[in-house]
């Protein structure tokens, strides 16, 4: 059950195969994360250089962007989608009640 400590003592420290195969796959999944991590923060970078080149812009091209910006936005998407709404029920109530016909009365 126990190992002879004779044993323990002709083996170097840290020639456990056990240990040394887990010590492997922990240094392989070790670096997998850090080079997701690394490429992660390239494309961060990328990003961030990019956002500075808009800001080199002229004051013009800046307020156009904006205005670009604006109708891109999920605000006005959904003010799009409300005023759809509305010219959808407006449009149905025009044409429901501008084609209605009374009947004749008979009084």
């Amino acid at each position: 059950m126990f190992d002879d400590p004779d044993d323990e003592a002709e083996a170097p420290i840290g020639a456990d195969p056990a240990a040394s195969a887990a010590h492997a796959a922990n240094d392989a999944t070790t670096d997998a994360i850090v080079a997701d991590m690394r490429a992660h923060l390239k494309r961060r970078q990328k990003r961030a250089q990019a956002d500075l080149i808009g800001d080199d812009r002229g004051l013009i091209a800046r307020a156009v962007g904006g205005v670009g910006d604006f109708f891109k936005s999920r605000y006005f998407a959904n003010v799009r989608k409300s005023l759809g709404v509305f010219l959808g029920m407006w449009l149905w109530y025009v044409l429901n009640t501008q084609t209605y016909i009374r009947p004749d009365d008979d009084d």
